[in-house]
């Protein structure tokens, strides 16, 4: 990837402009006028076909029931037709992007703003060799309204407790800049507890237990209006602080966030699918968000003001805690203007990061995420959170669509197993419709989705996904890990236990193995057995090895990448700096 590249996905949102005489945020549209006609034709198309295929199969089936058809034919239409409803909110959600998605103009900040930029770290499971580049590359973040500090919220480690200390002596002598701190809750028993706020082994645990800590001891850490944040691999630009800060000029807006861009991508299998997995999300769905002012946090890249955390008791306890979080402050108001909180997210990629590099990293994180979202919405406060929203009805749909994903994703893949056992075993053919019917309206449909999809490409912010790449990675990704998103519903539903876990990055990367893929070995042998099963009641036909067949080729796949890549699975092989992001785009050398 080259420097202009990098750059050119800096400033996505635009020139500086004047700020408004109204201090608040103004938006522009993602696409040119003209575009938009096109791609609001596209999306009505795909919104419609599949509307129509729907309810093509609601009278298939219901003709069918009504002439006598066969009880378990109608069980099949019946599995087939509600995996077709459930995936519509994922077609409305990349229509509706496409109509409506805009980017904030970018304006300077006009006041001053005192800003301490945290950088969580836990020595276990992350590179403190990565800590370093990301550390040098922050003490040249560009702030002259108002001081700026950094701070490494260190879990430490009892083994070596002095190498982070020993770090950041380092580089406060050698390099000028902003001056580091290490805030650290290791060995304090009121900052590690089993539950709560400062609950052990957890992200917000971490940040929340530094926060205090700040909050505790102003003279020796200082005071702040806003907590940026950044994860330990993401190397930032000089740029950082200036184009995020802007829209804190608005007194109702909570926080700021930035996309996420794995630099790996550019030399590992996993990370490049997972780059390119991103795509929807930071491309279009936060950029919608802007429409309702309404963007979600992310764990990395992102900007709070510290008036906030305190008014929801900080970081909140999840294991996604930036999804909780964003639905914490933006049910609440802002005690001062009495008016709804918001946020606003800059399409700008500010830091060049590092996503799994390995395929259980890369399973472990989604699961996670699932796990997280889904319990958030099962036994979390999202209805209570969604229903002080009433005043902002769009809001309210924009993120029902959007946490329906994971449950979507995990019922699509039950239900298609589900239809594939039923034929097996029964042998039910299923087919209610003629197949040049089927054709006319699914084909047509899905081909109309496709479409959207590949239009809205040209908005993809990655600098490090190839310019020619369709997004296919991306897709793939996310068939393949539909049965880790499957697994974390069942375990949701019957209480698994849920634990955080930290995904290892540069040296800690875990390796593959076999074991790596215990569940899409599971699956395949589900299939293989359907196929047998099938064969033995005579029921081999393409209704029952179509979906088998493809099943097994795509949950194979993962396990044939890893086993005859000749790619370096580990990303520490490249460094981060030397990956895809030269340090001259990042940062400018400084005198040692």
């Amino acid at each position: 990837m080259s420097d202009d590249i990098a750059l050119e996905k800096s400033t996505i949102a635009g020139s500086f402009e004047p700020m408004s005489p109204d201090g608040r945020v103004h938006y522009r549209p993602l696409e040119r006028k003209w575009r938009r006609f096109g791609t609001s034709a596209i999306a009505v198309i795909a919104v419609l076909l599949s509307a129509v295929y729907v309810a093509v199969l609601i009278v298939s089936a219901i003709t069918a029931l009504s002439e006598g058809g066969q009880q378990f034919v109608i069980y099949v239409a019946i599995l087939a037709l509600g995996n077709e409803i459930v995936k519509t909110p994922l077609v409305l959600t990349l229509a509706y992007a496409a109509l409506f998605a805009k980017k904030p103009i970018p304006v300077q900040q006009n006041q001053t703003l005192n800003v301490l930029l945290g950088i969580t770290f836990v020595p276990k499971s992350e590179d403190i060799n990565r800590l370093e580049e990301v550390l040098v590359a922050a003490k040249r973040i560009k702030h002259t309204d108002g001081t700026f500090a950094i701070a490494v919220f260190d879990e430490g480690n009892h083994n070596d407790p002095f190498a982070v200390i020993d770090l950041i002596k380092k580089l406060n002598t050698r390099y000028s800049g902003h001056h580091i701190y290490r805030i650290s809750r290791l060995g304090l028993h009121k900052y590690n507890r089993k539950s709560g706020k400062f609950t052990e082994k957890t992200k917000y645990g971490n940040i929340n237990a530094a926060l205090d800590q700040v909050r505790e001891h102003p003279e020796i850490y200082g005071t702040y209006d806003i907590l940026m944040g950044l994860d330990p691999d993401h190397l930032p630009m000089e740029t950082f602080a200036e184009r995020m800060l802007g829209p804190f000029n608005d007194p109702d807006v909570a926080f700021v966030v930035g996309p996420q861009s794995y630099a790996n991508a550019t030399h590992n299998n996993v990370a490049r699918g997972g780059e390119s997995n991103q795509y929807v999300f930071h491309a279009l769905v936060q950029s919608v968000a802007n429409t309702h002012e309404a963007a979600m946090l992310v764990g990395t890249s992102y900007a709070i003001r510290f008036p906030v955390l305190r008014q929801i008791d900080g970081i909140r306890p999840s294991i996604t805690e930036d999804l909780a979080t964003t639905f914490a402050v933006l049910s609440l108001k802002n005690p001062v203007t009495r008016q709804p909180w918001k946020s606003v997210y800059t399409p700008d990629v500010l830091a060049h990061g590092e996503g799994p590099s390995s395929w259980g990293d890369f399973f472990k994180q989604q699961d996670r995420w699932a796990r997280g979202a889904l319990e958030f919405m099962w036994r979390g406060p999202f209805i209570k959170q969604m229903l002080k929203m009433w005043r902002r009805p769009l809001r309210i749909m924009h993120y029902t669509m959007l946490m329906a994903f994971y449950p979507i994703m995990a019922v699509s893949w039950l239900l298609a197993a589900a239809n594939s056992a039923l034929i097996a075993v029964v042998g039910a053919s299923g087919r209610i419709l003629d197949p040049d019917v089927w054709f006319i309206f699914y084909g047509w449909a899905t081909l109309a989705q496709i479409w959207l999809y590949f239009r809205m490409r040209r908005h993809n912010v990655s600098p490090f996904e190839r310019r020619n790449s369709w997004g296919f990675y991306g897709m793939f990704m996310g068939v393949v890990t539909a049965p880790v998103f499957a697994s974390a519903l069942v375990k949701t539903l019957f209480k698994r236990p849920v634990g955080f876990n930290v995904t290892p990055k540069g040296v800690k990367t875990n390796e593959d193995r076999l074991f790596t893929f215990r569940l899409h070995i599971g699956w395949i042998l589900f299939y293989v057995n359907l196929i047998v099963v099938g064969y033995f009641n005579h029921h081999l036909n393409i209704a029952t090895l179509a979906w088998a067949l493809l099943a097994i080729a795509l949950l194979a796949s993962p396990i044939a990448i890893w086993k005859f890549s000749s790619q370096p699975d580990n990303a520490s092989d490249t460094p981060v700096s030397d990956a895809s992001t030269s340090s001259e785009v990042i940062t400018a050398p400084i005198p040692t």
